[in-house]
């Protein structure tokens, strides 16, 4: 019997930084949970293989191999050299649809679904938890690849202008990954709604998420009642969201969920292009730690 070898495919073009693509590999080899996501971790794995493994690079077109494709291929064709159950192959993207059997497909333009969206967000919230500073790529490579090529965020973040809540650190998200949605109070109109509809449509975003914080100042001038200006529409809206609540942790997580519901139902009315790949999910910002909630719907 031919013997059965798992083969990983890693598609170029979609890979721009080190944390995406090591944690990509991580996941498709099932690396054990202390793997760190650096280039050292990733050669022990690697010598730690013993079942026949493949990894595939499927190169684009021009031949043009980002600085992270190019640092793992070289680390994997290392380990080969003297671990027999790893092989490394390199293949043209045509020539690549002609051996698909039997491997992962990750050949979808770059585009994510929304559970792989959600489980990247989550594990970016750990990244910025365990290292304390912002680790997305802002390489002068990222930023001349997407002026060129145009942006494909994996999630679209709705949330509070307020200036500690940066999605891009929270998440270790670089130039290109996240569509930021920023409203005090994280409240919408028609502003927000189309901004959402865009990314979705246009961009091909799966995953939408209502993204609030603890100690909001919009929130807390609700409970206490506070009126005036400009800001009246935004205590309006939040002040129907939470009603009578007087606890502000409870009440931005009612706010949150009232942002749900409200995405869930303005797009049922006006549908978005292949909705049912779209998921709309609330999250609580804790400002005091860093950490990222995901709110389960009642």
């Amino acid at each position: 019997m031919p013997e059965e070898r798992r083969i990983v495919t890693i598609d170029e073009k979609i890979y721009k930084n080190k944390e995406h693509i090591l944690r990509f590999i991580a996941d498709e080899l099932e690396f054990p949970d202390y793997f760190g996501l650096n280039y050292d971790a990733l050669s022990d794995c690697l010598g730690d293989i013993f079942e026949p493994t493949t990894l595939r690079f499927v190169e684009e077109e021009d031949g043009a191999r980002p600085e992270c494709v190019q640092m793992v291929w070289q680390i994997a064709n290392t380990v080969a050299e003297w671990n027999p159950d790893l092989t490394v192959e390199t293949a043209k993207a045509g020539e690549a649809e002609d051996a698909k059997a039997g491997e992962t497909d990750n050949t979808d333009a770059g585009i994510l679904s929304a559970a792989e969206a959600l489980q990247r967000l989550e594990d970016g919230n750990r990244d910025y938890l365990q290292s304390g500073i912002g680790m997305g790529d802002v390489s002068m490579e990222l930023r001349r690849e997407t002026a060129e090529n145009g942006q494909k965020p994996y999630a679209i973040i709705i949330t509070c202008s307020d200036s500690r809540v940066i999605p891009e650190y929270i998440f270790s998200a670089g130039i290109g990954e996240l569509f930021v949605i920023r409203v005090a109070g994280n409240v919408l109109d028609n502003h927000q709604l189309g901004s959402i509809e865009y990314a979705a449509e246009h961009l091909g975003t799966k995953l939408i998420v209502m993204l609030g914080h603890t100690r909001c100042g919009a929130v807390t001038s609700t409970i206490a009642g506070h009126s005036g200006g400009f800001i009246d529409y935004i205590l309006k809206d939040i002040n129907e969201a939470i009603g009578g609540e007087k606890d502000d942790y409870k009440a931005s997580c009612l706010n949150i969920r009232h942002g749900v519901q409200r995405i869930r139902h303005e797009f049922q009315i006006h549908p978005i292009e292949d909705d049912r790949q779209i998921e709309v999910v609330g999250a609580i910002y804790h400002v005091e730690d860093g950490s990222v909630e995901f709110l389960k719907d009642e």
